[in-house]
Parts: C-alpha cells; sequence; structure tokens
C-alpha cells in the first residue's frame, strides 16, 4: 500500500491550495517533495493489537461494532479502506507517514479483523453499498463532515459506493486497483480467471470451514496469496503475517471476509464495454 502515499499526499496538497486560490497549476503539485520524519524501523513489527495504533471502536448502520484505529491531527481527514485478504493492519506502513501531515483512521469492514461478523444474508448485508453506509455512519459518530477516501481492492469499491450514496461528504477520492466500467469482459477471459478461481471457490457452502478450520489452514490458504500478490517479499516480516493470521483465525473471520470477497467480485459488475 505504499504506493498509496504519493497520491494520497498530493491529493491533500492540492486541497490545501485550493482553500487559498481556485487557480492553480497541476505542475506545482508535481514537483512537492514529500519527507517523512519517521525513522522506517519505528514502522515494523507493531502489531495490531499495539495501543500505540489508537484503536476505538463505533457502530455502523445497524448497530454493529465498528472497529478502526485513528492517528495524527490537522484536516483533512483521510480513511483508509482495505482490500481482501486483509484489515485496516493492510496500512501500517501508511498510517505513520500520513499522520505526519493530517488526521488518518483505518477501519475494518464489516465482516473484517475486530467489527462484527453477523451471519446474515450476503445480498444485504455485506454490500458495498452496505459497507459504504457503515463507513458513513462512522463518519456522522465522529461528526466529520467530509473526509479524503482511499481504497483499494475491495475498498476502492465501497469508496465509489459512498461517493454515490454521499458525493457531498467526499472531498477526494484515492483508488487503487478499482473496478470501473472499462473493464468490459476481460476479467472472465481465461487469463483472467486463471488469477481469480478462490473467488469461485469462496462461493461454495464449505469455502469458510475448509479455510478456517485451524490456524494452521488459515495460514496455509493465506499464504498463497500474500506470497503471489506481494511484489516486495521482504515487505511482509513474519511477526506481521503470524498477527494477520491471528485475526483470520478468529471464529467467524474466514466467513466474513469470503462473504464480502464473493460478493464484490468483479466478475459480477462486467459490462459489454472495454
Amino acid at each position: 500500500m505504499e504506493c498509496t502515499i504519493p497520491l494520497l499526499l498530493h491529493l491533500l496538497h492540492i486541497k490545501r491550495l485550493a482553500r487559498q486560490t481556485t487557480v492553480f497549476a497541476l505542475s506545482a503539485v508535481q514537483n512537492v517533495k514529500w519527507t517523512c520524519t519517521m525513522p522506517v524501523d519505528e514502522m515494523f513489527d507493531i502489531l495490531p493489537d499495539d495501543a500505540a495504533w489508537g484503536h476505538a471502536t463505533a457502530q455502523d448502520a445497524d448497530g454493529l461494532d465498528l472497529h478502526y484505529v485513528q492517528q495524527g491531527h490537522g484536516s483533512p481527514m483521510v480513511v483508509l479502506l482495505h482490500g481482501w485478504p486483509g484489515f485496516w493492519y493492510d496500512w501500517r506502513r501508511v498510517l505513520p507517514r500520513l499522520a505526519h501531515v493530517t488526521s488518518v483512521i483505518a477501519m475494518d469492514f464489516r465482516g473484517f479483523g475486530a467489527s462484527a461478523k453477523p451471519d446474515w444474508p450476503v445480498k444485504s448485508a455485506y454490500t458495498a453499498e452496505a459497507q459504504a453506509r457503515n463507513v458513513l455512519a462512522l463518519l456522522d459518530q465522529l461528526q466529520l463532515e467530509t473526509v479524503v477516501l482511499a481504497g483499494y481492492d475491495v475498498g476502492s469499491r465501497v469508496a465509489q459506493s459512498l461517493a454515490q450514496i454521499a458525493p457531498g461528504r467526499v472531498q477526494g477520492l484515492a483508488l487503487s486497483a478499482p473496478v470501473y466500467p472499462g473493464y468490459g469482459t476481460r476479467p472472465l477471459e481465461p487469463a483472467a480467471q486463471k488469477e481469480r478461481w478462490y473467488q469461485h471457490f469462496h462461493t461454495i457452502p464449505q469455502a469458510d470451514q475448509l479455510i478456517g478450520h485451524d490456524q494452521e489452514t488459515v495460514r496455509l490458504y493465506l499464504s498463497y496469496f500474500y506470497d503471489h500478490w506481494v511484489g516486495n517479499k521482504h515487505a511482509l516480516r513474519a511477526k506481521e503475517f503470524d498477527a494477520i493470521i491471528d485475526t483470520y483465525a478468529q471464529p467467524e473471520a474466514v466467513r466474513g471476509s469470503i462473504s464480502v470477497r464473493a460478493h464484490h467480485s468483479p466478475d459480477r459488475r462486467c459490462v459489454g464495454r472495454s
């Protein structure tokens, strides 16, 4: 997620310039040099349950627990939306950097991390729209009128849904691997389906039991994605991965997360335009 930092910082700079003048050159934004004073070592091996992250719990749109962490000061508030497989901890490298320049929240979607994982119908409880309304419930409780949303994978879909539902609440969007109409039928082609086998697997009734049978089955399953999808193999440290496994080995954690992933599959949103 570190690749999201320059885009977010540029977006924040644009917002600050916009307060001063309605006309500014894009080149001025592109030439901004951003630095982080936090020693890199401080960003490693700080596990998810560490109080330093600033843990808190709100209520989602249905009154269920919605977990988030919060750091930094100032405005605008940046809200970080994770993908699959993951939870708020996906942003562990990004949070401290952004906290140097503004306020930032990273939350667990319903079904993930320390948020509630109700065994409710997927089509009503785990859609992008339902998750977006949960984000709005958090913003309301924190009395945040507008925010900058940053999301990747599932998070990018939720961010777009929130912007459609409540455009006045969104100051800006920073999206990584977003779904968009131009996908066309490409996700259905054999080469793409080879990478999306797990989305079909997640739809079978026994999927959560097979994956979440015990800690080692969770480790075996997630290790495939964290190896196959991570470009920098040194980015994921052993202690951090152990903590991720612990989170996904919680009761109902696998069921909740694959309910979201199955419903947010790009295959479900293909349109006849490429």
